[in-house]
């Protein structure tokens, strides 16, 4: 469901190109495909470009020492990690799907889950190009995302249901 595969098969196919040696790849988190993805990587030849970090509580420091965030779930409700990578203003590449579409609705560095190639085109983007136009957008429109408004929204809903 994470959809890391995507992603790796991305980084062995950009092996010719200047900005792979500029890439490293860090998956955050556990789950029952990690030794599944560590073999990927090694047989795809790109386990010196990736780093799996297992489950971390330092997801802040994280994200400012990034350069860019890559969200590639195939499905997500609301995508608090990406909500994260957005507050700490990096340029953010998702997969198309209905959370990161709430979210990234006007970003042109979001692409198809499973297209390998449409990802590789938004990571050359990202990182070859000035996205601050971008990163500033995305920060201004998490604001409506925010608990204050979400709970004023949710009071809302529920005042309304009641009394209809």
């Amino acid at each position: 469901r994470k959809n890391h595969t995507v992603v790796l098969k991305a980084i062995a196919q950009m092996k010719a190109e200047p900005i792979y040696e500029k890439l490293c790849y860090v998956v955050c988190g556990r789950g029952i495909m990690d030794a599944d993805l560590k073999r990927l990587a090694k047989d795809l030849g790109v386990d010196d470009k990736v780093r799996f970090l297992g489950y971390r509580q330092d997801i802040a420091e994280i994200c400012n020492a990034s350069d860019l965030f890559m969200f590639m779930s195939f499905q997500e409700g609301l995508p608090v990690a990406l909500m994260e990578a957005m507050a700490t203003e990096l340029t953010c590449v998702a997969a198309k799907n209905r959370g990161t579409d709430d979210l990234l609705e006007e970003s042109r560095l979001r692409f198809k889950a499973t297209d390998v190639d449409d990802l590789k085109d938004k990571l050359r983007m990202a990182m070859s190009g000035d996205c601050s136009e971008e990163v500033s957008r995305n920060k201004a429109h998490l604001q409506q995302f925010d608990l204050s408004n979400t709970l004023e929204a949710v009071k809302m809903l529920y005042y309304t249901e009641i009394h209809i």
